[in-house]
């Protein structure tokens, strides 16, 4: 069941499918500056209009003035203006207000994603990020790094274990930054049919590549296989790890499988 959630997952977000928009929760949403704060005063239209919230946290509304808003809900806000507008105002004020633009908690995106920064309707973690960012190509990253704003150091997530279990679904916030690498990689080269990096898993084992690289071609040698690891030669017995009668090889981070023709 793990394994069907995790694929099912790993297809919304290539595909795009997903809709980012149905996990976050705007009730608790704090306002901060660059959001748009849109006020309507019931029976006073001089009174009601969209404001944006300013550097220094506070926003001019109609006729009222600077008000700061930053760091409280619109229902504090409610509740503030309500205070000002019956001691300064009118007689029995109604007001509502509602966030009209969204834009003051930013998370940057490096990498293959299709936006390079999610606008966050309110805090929440990695993988509702990496769906706000409307789909990530997964298939070309191996780990995720997020540096918290503030901190000099970034968090290494693997994604594999990020899809299946859910560890490292951290907490992201305004400011944080969501690095995608895509040089975590092994290469496959030779009589395969497709010759490319293939991102680096832990574990990853010398058939799991050639099965990612599309598979073996007709003129590959099974016995002439080989591994280049820091300019050594690892040869390998391709033809029993394919027969089971050999354990099948673990690579490591930079390993360039070679699968060489085969000579009749």
């Amino acid at each position: 069941m793990i394994e069907l959630l995790k694929y099912t997952f790993l297809l919304m977000l290539l595909t795009g499918t997903a809709n980012a928009q149905e996990v976050v929760h705007i009730a608790h949403y704090t306002i901060g500056v660059g959001d748009k704060i849109a006020i309507t005063v019931y029976g006073e239209e001089d009174m009601s209009g969209t404001v944006t919230v300013d550097a220094d946290g506070t926003a001019n509304f109609p006729l009222i003035g600077p008000v700061p808003v930053s760091g409280f809900t619109t229902s504090e806000i409610d509740a503030s203006l309500l205070t000002i507008l019956a001691a300064d105002y009118l007689r029995n004020p109604a007001v509502r207000v509602n966030v009209a633009e969204y834009g003051s908690k930013r998370v940057k995106v490096y990498g293959p994603a299709k936006h390079s920064e999610v606008i966050l309707r309110a805090d929440t973690v990695l993988l509702d990020a990496l769906l706000a960012s409307a789909g990530v190509e997964m298939k070309e990253v191996a780990e995720v790094w997020v540096r918290h704003q503030g901190e000099d150091t970034e968090t290494v997530v693997n994604i594999d274990r990020l899809l299946s279990t859910g560890e490292g679904n951290i907490a992201i916030k305004g400011g944080d930054t969501i690095h995608l690498p895509t040089d975590q990689v092994v290469y496959v080269s030779g009589e395969v049919k497709k010759t490319s990096p293939i991102p680096f898993r832990e574990g990853l084992t010398v058939t799991q590549a050639i099965t990612r690289a599309g598979g073996l071609n007709e003129l590959a040698s099974t016995r002439g296989a080989y591994i280049l690891r820091d300019n050594k030669k690892i040869k390998l017995k391709l033809n029993k790890i394919i027969d089971g009668e050999r354990e099948d090889v673990v690579l490591m981070l930079g390993d360039q499988l070679v699968i060489p023709t085969s000579v009749f």
